[in-house]
């Protein structure tokens, strides 16, 4: 069961539904891969 109000969604693996969110660190990873300076220019990467 995921919880919508803490951003998470369901991932389902093999039939079963997983809760996923992604959490600050994840972002700053992403943003380090990604090799961009904030939240708008990892964005724009995606658009």
């Amino acid at each position: 069961m995921v919880n919508r109000y803490r951003g998470e969604v369901a991932l389902m693996v093999e039939g079963r539904a997983r809760p996923m969110r992604l959490t600050l660190g994840a972002l700053a990873e992403l943003e380090h891969a990604f090799a961009v300076e904030d939240l708008p220019a990892l964005g724009e990467r995606f658009a």
